[in-house]
C-alpha cells in the first residue's frame, strides 16, 4: 500500500516594496506616496470586495458620469489641453466622451462578479478582483486613458494606481 506524500504548503506572499533602482537613487529607496497610494487602493479594494453585480455597476456609471458630466468634462480637457499641448480642447473632448460612452456600453451589464457561465458544457467561471493595478498614463491622451482604466479597474472589482507623465499630473488628478 502506498501512502500519497502531503502536499507541501505555499509559504505566504510576500508584497514587493517600492524601490527605485535607477541612477537617480539608491537600492532599496522608499517611496512614501507610492506606498501610501497603494495602501489606500488596498483599502478600496477590501471596501468594494463583496460588492454584487448591480453595486459594481454603478460604480462603473459613477466613473462614466465623472467624466461625462458637461461641466466635468470642460474641466478635465481644459486641463489637458494646457498641460500637454497636443490637440484641441474640442478634439479631446469628443474623444474623451466618446471612448468613455463606448466603454460604459460595453462594460455595463457583462457579468464581473461571481459564477459566470459559459457556453462550454461543464465549465463555470468564477471572477475574482486580482486587487490594485498599476497602470501607466499616456502624455498624448492623458484624460481618456485614464477614465478607460479606473473603469476597467472598477468594473473587476481592483483599484488602480496611475503613474502620469510629467506634463499631465495635473489633468490625472481631476
Amino acid at each position: 500500500e502506498v501512502t500519497p506524500e502531503p502536499i507541501p504548503r505555499r509559504p505566504p506572499k510576500r508584497r514587493p516594496t517600492m524601490a527605485r533602482t535607477d541612477d537617480a537613487g539608491q537600492a532599496g529607496e522608499r517611496f512614501p506616496d507610492v506606498e501610501r497610494a497603494v495602501a489606500a487602493a488596498r483599502e478600496a479594494t477590501d471596501a468594494v470586495g463583496d460588492y454584487d453585480q448591480a453595486a459594481v455597476d454603478g460604480l462603473v456609471r459613477a466613473v462614466g458620469w465623472a467624466v461625462l458630466r458637461e461641466d466635468r468634462c470642460v474641466r478635465i480637457v481644459g486641463r489637458c489641453a494646457r498641460e500637454t499641448g497636443i490637440g484641441t480642447q474640442e478634439a479631446t473632448r469628443r474623444k474623451l466622451r466618446r471612448i468613455v460612452r463606448t466603454a460604459l456600453e460595453e462594460m455595463l451589464g457583462e457579468p464581473s462578479v461571481g459564477r459566470i457561465d459559459t457556453d462550454r458544457p461543464g465549465v463555470v467561471e468564477v471572477v475574482k478582483p486580482v486587487g490594485v493595478v498599476g497602470a501607466l498614463v499616456s502624455s498624448t491622451n492623458p484624460a481618456a486613458t485614464t477614465a478607460f482604466l479606473a473603469a476597467a479597474a472598477v468594473k473587476g472589482r481592483n483599484a488602480v494606481v496611475f503613474s502620469p507623465p510629467p506634463p499631465a499630473v495635473a489633468t490625472c488628478e481631476l
